[in-house]
């Protein structure tokens, strides 16, 4: 986590919502979850980082990887993803059979909005 959102998240002054920091966390627990259970994952590298108006979230492991496009639409991702989508953030999941899963988030913050 960078000094830049260890800031925001201040337990003394937070700046950040409950539904934006659960939001944060939320992807990193299904990135890591699938990374383990699904992938067989060995080693996983979390980042979370704020970029202009939203946390930057990125999630790396070296899995077995799985062919994106072909997951379910009922899967958390996919149902993680439609959450972001609603208020102006993306989840971006990308991975090779083999290679392992990147999977990258923009959590909108709304202090952002009012500065």
């Amino acid at each position: 986590m960078s000094d830049d959102v260890r800031s925001l998240d201040d337990p003394v002054s937070p700046q950040l919502t409950q539904s934006e920091r659960l939001l944060a966390v939320r992807v990193v627990e299904e990135a890591v979850t699938n990374a383990l259970r699904h992938g067989g994952a060995h080693s996983l590298r979390v980042a979370i980082d704020l970029d202009v108006d939203c946390l930057a979230v990125a999630v790396v492991d070296d899995g077995s990887g799985f062919d994106a496009p072909t997951v379910g639409p009922r899967s958390g991702t996919k149902r993680l993803q439609e959450r972001l989508v609603l208020i102006g953030g993306r989840l971006n999941v990308s991975s090779v059979p083999g290679e392992g899963t990147r999977v990258e988030a923009r959590v909108p913050i709304s202090t952002m909005y009012d500065a």
